[in-house]
């Protein structure tokens, strides 16, 4: 008799897989079968809710592993600190255009007032 695969159940590899992640979920697989006596697909009922084959494939039967809280300040010091240092290289290019805008207004209206203040006295001085 073949399995639903169409090898022997013995060298089947789908089956011996799907055999092993049963035994390691703790899940049992049954097979139904219809009226006419064809096998169907297989079915999984679970026997143990807590853990399911994606979870074993995946890990996320894994129970979580706990932080100590000296762990948890570390992480918050060195996100903390991170922070403050991109907060401190924006701010300091922000005003590092702003001062370099500055300089260049103070230019423009010093190079201003210098042009007409000589242009108006060098008319009288002749």
């Amino acid at each position: 008799m073949a399995c639903i695969h169409g090898n022997d159940p013995s060298s089947c590899s789908v089956c011996k897989t799907l055999a092993q992640i049963d035994a390691l979920s703790g899940t049992r697989t049954t097979t139904a079968t219809s009226s006419t006596g064809r096998r169907g697909r297989r079915s999984r009922v679970q026997s143990d809710a807590r853990i399911t084959p994606v979870e074993i494939i995946t890990g996320r039967g894994r129970p979580a592993t706990r932080r100590s809280f000296g762990t948890h300040v570390a992480i918050f010091l060195l996100v903390f600190a991170l922070a403050a240092a991109s907060v401190w290289v924006v701010a300091g290019i922000f005003f590092a255009i702003v001062r370099l805008i500055e300089v260049v207004i103070v230019a423009i209206v010093a190079g201003t007032l210098g042009y007409r203040l000589g242009h108006y006295r060098g008319r009288h001085q002749q």
